[in-house]
This record gives structure tokens, C-alpha cells and sequence, in this order.
């Protein structure tokens, strides 16, 4: 073997062992936290966050990781799947299953997802911060997540799809556990999908959701900050993001106005024993 191959394959072996030290620790002893694919799929994720893998790195195979997590091959398959279909890896007959290079998009479950009509292909979507503050007062979210003394961290954001349509989303959290948002940089709020925060920063997987949604007029601020007509008629979605045991964990107001794409519903509530 030349010296170039050889350098190749310790390189390869380098990175397929970052990828299994990365899981193992990720994922640890608990057994019994949720489905195993779906624990699997947020383990993959954060370590694809973390920076220990790069963009377009290959995926160890899926026989290798299923022995080396004691996992079967249809829970790796299945947490695979999941990661692909949200464009997270990219899956190539005959080559292998790669981390995506789109790095600027979503990562992982969310709702604002749009597809062209007749088309399938997720679109790219990016979110600006508008602001985020400390509120005491009560409201819908408090409903939703429950009371809360040390009040809530409100976060607003625009959320650009394709660089030609834009959505609103205002969403609550608990200051008394999620206190800390108010703190992270901004870019993060802005640029990250806030669910995979909860897994890196706080170790709160958000494993489902619950939501309803209503056709009426948006509110004049939310008009404002999507520059359309006051009173412009839209979709308002309202969702309660859940963790594992049905624990409550943020409120969040969506406001889309009318627009050209057709959106996709990316996570739906889970059941589990």
C-alpha cells in the first residue's frame, strides 16, 4: 500500500472513530429516554453541530454504528432516514451517507419548511433576530407552559424563506430554566433552529409537539415586521413544544402570510411506552 492510501485510511479511521466516541458520549446510559431512533437521530445531530465532524464527512456504515452502539441496523436505519429527510445527511447509492453541506439552513425538526408546488425539495430558509427580552406579565404562553416567578424570555424572529417570503415567530420560555437565552449570542438565536438549543445547551430534547392553527387577520406589529398591508389575512399557528414525559418547554406563536409555497408539517407528536 503507498503512502497516500495509507494516509487516507488513517485519516478515515480518525474520523470514523470521532463519530463513535462523539455518539457513545451523547447518548450514554439511558436506556429507557424516548425511542432509540429518535434519541440516536438528536445524538447525530448535536455532534454534527458540535464541529467534531465537518460538512460532506462519510458516516461510519450503518452495520458498524448499530454494533458499536448496540443498536440494530433498523434503528440506525430508521434515525438515518429521519436525518435525511430533513436534510441534515445526504444519502448516495454506492458511495455512503454524508453530513449535508448546506450549514446555513435549519438543522433538524421545525415547522417553518416550504416546498414548491409539485416539488419536494425543501427550500433554503434562515431566520434574523428582531428581539428578545425578559417579560413578567401572563399570557397564552403561560397557559401553555405553566406559571413561572422569574418571568419568560420572549425571543422574536423573521424567518426568510428562499429570499423571498417571510414568516413571523415570537416563542416563550421559562426564565427560571431557560434564563440563559438571554445571554447566548444573538447570532445563534438568529441563525439555529432554537429546538436543537435545548439538546446542546440545556439537555432538554424537545421530542414532540402540540399545535392548532386558525385563518384571520395578523396583528398590526407582526405586519409591520413583515412589511405587508395592515390586517393583511394569514395562517397564525400556535405551538407547545414538548419534552420526553410530556413536559412543557416553550410557546410559540407562528404568523405566515399569504405566500407562493406550500409548507410542510416536519415533526408530529410521538408516542412512546
Amino acid at each position: 500500500m503507498g503512502r497516500a492510501s495509507k494516509k487516507a485510511q488513517h485519516a478515515s479511521g480518525d474520523t470514523r472513530a470521532a463519530w463513535l466516541t462523539g455518539l457513545k458520549t451523547r447518548l450514554g446510559p439511558r436506556s429507557d429516554d424516548g425511542p432509540k431512533h429518535v434519541r440516536l437521530a438528536e445524538a447525530l445531530r448535536s455532534l454534527i453541530r458540535s464541529g467534531a465532524v465537518a460538512p460532506h464527512d462519510r458516516l461510519p456504515p450503518e452495520r458498524i454504528l448499530a454494533d458499536a452502539l448496540a443498536l440494530s441496523v433498523g434503528t440506525v436505519q430508521k434515525a438515518l432516514s429521519t436525518l435525511a429527510a430533513e436534510g441534515t445527511i445526504v444519502r448516495e447509492v454506492g458511495r455512503g451517507t454524508f453530513v449535508s453541506g448546506v450549514r446555513s439552513t435549519f438543522i433538524g425538526p421545525w415547522h417553518f419548511r416550504f416546498v414548491r408546488d409539485g416539488s419536494d425539495q425543501l427550500l433554503p430558509v434562515r431566520a434574523t433576530l428582531v428581539n428578545r427580552r425578559l417579560v413578567r406579565r401572563r399570557g397564552p404562553w403561560s397557559d401553555a407552559i405553566g406559571e413561572d416567578d422569574a418571568g419568560y424570555v420572549a425571543v422574536a424572529r423573521r424567518v426568510i424563506v428562499n429570499e423571498d417570503y417571510r414568516c413571523f415567530s415570537r416563542t416563550w420560555y421559562g426564565a427560571s430554566r431557560f434564563g440563559a437565552l438571554l445571554e447566548i449570542p444573538a447570532a445563534e438565536l438568529a441563525a439555529e433552529n432554537l429546538w436543537m438549543t435545548f439538546i446542546d445547551r440545556f439537555g432538554i430534547p424537545v421530542s414532540h409537539a402540540e399545535q392548532r392553527s386558525r385563518a384571520g387577520a395578523l396583528e398590526p406589529a407582526v405586519c409591520r415586521h413583515l412589511d405587508v398591508e395592515p390586517e393583511t389575512v394569514g395562517l397564525v399557528m400556535e405551538v407547545t413544544g414538548l419534552a420526553y414525559g410530556h413536559q412543557p418547554v416553550f410557546h410559540a406563536v407562528l404568523s405566515l402570510p399569504p405566500g407562493p409555497y406550500a409548507m410542510v408539517q416536519a415533526l408530529q407528536p410521538m408516542r412512546w411506552s
